[in-house]
Formats: structure tokens, C-alpha cells, sequence
């Protein structure tokens, strides 16, 4: 067995959520992670666990690829396996605006309508081009430390491919 420590990081949230991350520089699925919490003036959480998901690829669409409003975007990744998806970006002409939406993906290629995925977003100009980021993140929950009154421990594994979406 071998030994690697990291430094978490603390992320604190609007509305008082804090959570703490870090990455490991390895990338072996299924290997367990075994976190051993320890903060000065809290009780020690030594033996926290989660195994590392599967890997993950996207294998289209293509990175760069331009779609116009009318076609529709097919999201495949290897290996198969529940994914969640999200779109995210920004569309440019004369002004900026962002856009973000996340769901949750079958076991195989998803297909998208751009039109119903910059649906919603106020104020878009009909000419604008957007920059879309797809993330597909898989992740895997583990067992939390008995000395932890609530929460999760959570492994993720992330492949993100970036796209344009054109009138």
C-alpha cells in the first residue's frame, strides 16, 4: 500500500456550504482513496474512503466543431456508463452573456437540440455566436467518517470537449 499526502483545499459557498477538494496525480479507477481529516480545535476524522470512478473520454463531438441553432449536438463517451452532462459558456456580439445547464446522461450518446440548450438565456442576440464548454463528469460516493455529523465524500472524474454554436 503506498502513501500520498495532499493539502485539501476550503471552498466556501453563498450561503454559508464549505466544502474542501484537492487532485491526486494519479489516475487509476477503482483505487480507494482513505482521507484522514485532522483541523486544529475540531475532532480528528481519520477514515474517510472512496474509490476513485472509471475513466472517462469523450469521443465526440469533435473539440471546435461549429453547430448552428437548427442542429442538434450528440454527446458519446467511452465506456458506457451513467454521465452526467453539462453545457456551459458564453455568447458574444457586442454584449456577453453566459449560460449553464446540467443533466443527467443514459448509458450511452445523448443528443441535444441547440436550440432548446440556449433557450432561456435573456436577452440573446439572434447573431451571436456562442462558445459552449460539454463536461461530462462521472463520480462515485464513499463512506464518511463516523465523526462527521452530516456531509459526503465524493470522487469525480471530468473530460470536457468545447464546441460553437453559430446562427
Amino acid at each position: 500500500m503506498s502513501y500520498v499526502e495532499n493539502r485539501l483545499r476550503e471552498v466556501k459557498e453563498f450561503l454559508g456550504r464549505v466544502y474542501y477538494n484537492t487532485r491526486f496525480n494519479f489516475d487509476h479507477p477503482g483505487t480507494r482513496i482513505t482521507i484522514s481529516f485532522e483541523r486544529p480545535n475540531h475532532t480528528p476524522a481519520p477514515d474517510s474512503s472512496v474509490n476513485l470512478p472509471e475513466s472517462l473520454e469523450v469521443l465526440g463531438p469533435e473539440p471546435g466543431t461549429n453547430f448552428t441553432r437548427q442542429d442538434d449536438i450528440t454527446v458519446s463517451w467511452r465506456p458506457p456508463g451513467p454521465t452526467g452532462i453539462g453545457f456551459e459558456g458564453t455568447c458574444h456580439n457586442g454584449k456577453s452573456v453566459s449560460f449553464r445547464k446540467n443533466y443527467v446522461g443514459n448509458p450511452g450518446p445523448e443528443t441535444y437540440s441547440a436550440t432548446y440548450l440556449l433557450s432561456g438565456i435573456a436577452n440573446l442576440d439572434p447573431y451571436a455566436v456562442c462558445t459552449t464548454k460539454i463536461t461530462l463528469v462521472r463520480s462515485t460516493t464513499g463512506m464518511l467518517s463516523g465523526q462527521y455529523k452530516g456531509g459526503a465524500i465524493t470522487a469525480r472524474r471530468e473530460a470536457s470537449v468545447s464546441v460553437n454554436i453559430a446562427p
